[in-house]
């Protein structure tokens, strides 16, 4: 008897690569839907410097009436998964209500994020075995650092290093401890 694969991805990617990081990402995107809850490690710099390379989100299913501005919205596009703070919302063609998002390390607005593609928001961060706020740092260091991560993507890497430095010997620290 042949039984035929069941297709979770919809879309077809040539790399294979690309192929199984789309699977992870629905499946991630299904866990959230279906349990309401889903912590994910961050790998991009897109939000730097509020939230950096190997942090991880806890996100909790939202709808677009449950999300403002301010918030760190986690969206499906193009079998990846997107976590890009609310600008704000708008209507778009026939009225239907979606979320204008940017990576604070980003100077071009993400595309509209529609209803469909919303999965939630993320509740807080746990950086280094720390709870850290979800916020808009104003301080003038972070408004600085943000300007220059938009501008300089060297300095988005850098800073990724030197954040990496900092995990390793916190990791050092803790494993070393009696």
């Amino acid at each position: 008897m042949h039984i035929e694969p069941k297709t979770f991805v919809n879309q077809r990617f040539d790399a294979p690569q690309d192929s199984k990081h789309s699977l992870k990402c629905e499946l991630a995107a299904q866990v959230l839907r279906s349990f309401g809850m889903l912590r994910l490690q961050v790998t991009g710099l897109s939000m730097l410097p509020s939230v950096r390379p190997g942090d991880i989100l806890f996100i909790e299913r939202r709808d677009m009436r449950e999300i403002a501005a301010g918030d760190i919205a986690l969206f499906a596009r193009q079998g990846k998964l997107v976590a890009h703070r609310v600008l704000c919302k708008t209507t778009v063609g026939g009225g239907v209500l979606h979320a204008i998002t940017r990576g604070d390390a980003l100077l071009s607005l993400d595309d509209p994020v529609s209803p469909t593609e919303l999965l939630g928001s993320v509740r807080h961060i746990l950086r280094a075995g720390t709870h850290v706020e979800i916020s808009v740092d104003s301080s003038l260091w972070a408004r600085m650092t943000s300007q220059l991560v938009q501008h300089f993507a060297w300095v988005a890497l850098l800073l990724a290093f030197m954040y990496s430095l900092q995990s390793d010997t916190r990791r050092r620290e803790t494993l070393c401890e009696s």
